[in-house]
């Protein structure tokens, strides 16, 4: 590396380790607590037979685990900063009812699997990932990342979760960006209402 070039970047490097604060060991083990706990409630609630039972209590269970609001901005990506008042609010709505109607459909396929945490790391200095391993009857295992965050009162909230490496959040930001393009964010959540319904029937 050249002098010159090192003598620009040197200063930042030394704000950046002066700045950074380390996630303390404290933290992570609250963080995979925090995770074994909601992961096996939830798998808990999956082993419910299917009806509106399991469907309020997994919606029970995203209002005490999930950062909704968070989750949703994310997923909207760069058409957050363009979303008006009024159509973050609609889709915001759409968004928590499509978490819950679709994914505690989805999420059913877990029944009578066990839950084994494998790792924690920090992302920064909020963000951590839990690593877990899913094992099914059969045998087979999936690899699920929880990545969780302390809100602003201190509670963990998951803010994504990756199912072999397969980001929801980007999942559902990929999709979302092609339905904007085309019909706007007032579309999209016309999408996502209708989604909603036909997977409530």
């Amino acid at each position: 590396m050249g002098r010159h070039v090192w003598q620009r970047i040197a200063p930042a490097l030394v704000l950046a380790a002066l700045l950074w604060t380390p996630v303390n060991a404290g933290s992570l083990e609250e963080a995979t607590d925090f995770v074994a706990q909601r992961a096996e409630r939830l798998l808990d609630i999956m082993n419910r037979p299917p009806g509106s039972e399991r469907r309020d209590s997994f919606a029970r269970w995203i209002a005490s685990t999930v950062d909704h609001d968070g989750m949703a901005n994310r997923a909207l990506g760069r058409y957050l900063e363009v979303a008006t008042d009024a159509e973050l609010r609609a889709y915001t709505d759409a968004f928590h009812n499509y978490i819950i109607v679709t994914y505690e459909r989805r999420l059913a396929t877990f029944s009578g699997y066990k839950l084994k945490v494998e790792r924690s790391r920090a992302l920064n200095e909020s963000d951590i990932v839990v690593r877990t391993t899913i094992g099914s009857p059969d045998g087979a295992r999936t690899i699920v990342d929880f990545r969780v965050s302390n809100d602003n009162g201190g509670q963990w909230r998951l803010t994504d979760f990756a199912i072999e490496g397969l980001s929801m959040v980007k999942t559902l930001r990929d999709e979302f960006a092609g339905v904007i393009r085309r019909d706007g964010i007032d579309g999209l959540t016309a999408l996502i209402e209708s989604n909603v319904s036909e997977s409530a029937l």
